[in-house]
């Protein structure tokens, strides 16, 4: 089972997902040692498994000219977003426990999407692409205006990532494309809106 809240940057998807899950981690980071060693060996192997060069090579094919793109907001390579989300796909696939995704792969299609300034209609193939994965999970429109976003970002100011040292002007076109992009996906998959307030319906799909 997936579930997968996905939004603006800044909305509180990380925040929401912990309530769910009663505080626990979201993701491998804390792993020490031989486990870790385990699962970054694995994640390794995923994105060069003859699944995930099949998908690679549809998304490539999904977006025009897409050799001579280049990211508008954080220098991250076009591969490397691919690489991203077709592991994130893999994981969907194929773990046996639950998944809780605050960075999942819708998400990470639409952060392609805004970094290389793709077209709606662009978009729209690649998340069809993956249309059978992503139907089996729950995915979830968390519903945040951009100038809350926008404020919050501001406010932590605490400088872990690219966005948070885009320009006040960079950053509303930003999280303004994020936000296009977020209803274009919602509405193609016709998924739930929440809000930081009314969440109550991921819950029950527990």
């Amino acid at each position: 089972m997936v579930i997968e809240l996905y939004s603006i940057p800044g909305a509180g998807k990380t925040t929401i997902i912990k309530s769910l899950i009663h505080g626990a981690a979201t993701s491998y980071s804390g792993k020490r040692g031989a486990r870790r060693f385990v699962i970054q060996t694995a994640k390794k192997i995923a994105v060069y498994m003859p699944e995930s060069l099949k998908y690679k090579k549809q998304m490539k094919e999904a977006v025009f000219n897409y050799q001579c793109r280049r990211p508008l907001f954080y220098n991250r390579s076009f591969n490397q977003h691919l690489n991203n989300i077709v592991l994130v796909s893999w994981a969907y696939k194929h773990s046996s426990k639950p998944i809780y995704m605050d960075e999942g792969l819708v998400h990470r299609l639409i952060a392609l999407a805004v970094n290389y300034d793709l077209s709606d209609d662009e978009l729209i193939r690649l998340v069809d692409i993956f249309r059978g994965i992503i139907a089996k999970a729950n995915c979830f429109y968390l519903d945040v205006s951009v100038q809350v976003c926008m404020d919050g970002i501001k406010k932590r100011n605490r400088h872990m990532c690219e966005m948070d040292d885009l320009s006040d002007e960079k950053l509303i076109d930003f999280l303004k494309r994020y936000e296009h992009f977020c209803i274009t996906v919602r509405d193609h998959f016709n998924h739930p809106t929440v809000t930081r307030e009314n969440y109550e319906i991921m819950r029950r799909k527990k």
